[in-house]
């Protein structure tokens, strides 16, 4: 990441692209769990992402915040136990096996908008998503590469656009 203020000018757009739930997807999409927990865990864990990235879909005046938000916390929480020695969750492969993946994904969908799209600037990549400046001719482009990633891994892709981004 590079500090500095990015705005939108001349036919260039700021999009920032995010993985919904991508450490909580990712586990279910793999069939991933705490070895000690059982195929069950997965069961309940795969049932609660799917409710949440449901709900979170619905148009805003419609969505449940509690689930939303709840479920996000719950999943995330469960995830982050799994590296903690003293939590019942705790499975250091689990969360390896995990992470590993979703850098990777990270990493191969960098790798196709850099290699597809032309002049693309980037402005942060993260765990679970990336902000990069394109320009506005290419966005159709840019969301066919994020449509062939959730067709190959089930990971499902938000966009959100900016004027500005101050980093």
């Amino acid at each position: 990441n590079k500090s500095g203020i990015y705005e939108i000018k001349d036919g260039r757009i700021i999009i920032d692209l995010d993985v919904s739930s991508l450490y909580p997807s990712i586990a279910v999409t793999l069939g991933l769990y705490p070895e000690h927990l059982g195929k069950e865990f997965l069961e309940v864990y795969g049932w609660m992402v799917k409710t949440r990235l449901i709900e979170k879909a619905k148009p805003k005046d419609q969505r449940d915040n509690v689930i939303i938000n709840g479920f996000k916390l719950a999943l995330n929480g469960s995830y982050g136990k799994t590296g903690e020695e003293t939590s019942f969750l705790y499975d250091p492969l689990y969360k390896y096996k995990t992470t590993i993946a979703g850098q990777l994904f990270i990493c191969m969908w960098l790798e196709r908008i850099c290699n597809q799209l032309n002049n693309v600037e980037i402005i942060q990549v993260n765990t679970d998503g990336i902000s990069i400046i394109i320009d506005e001719n290419q966005l159709e482009l840019c969301r066919n590469i994020n449509n062939d990633l959730t067709k190959l891994t089930n990971l499902e892709i938000e966009e959100t656009f900016y004027d500005k981004m101050i980093v």
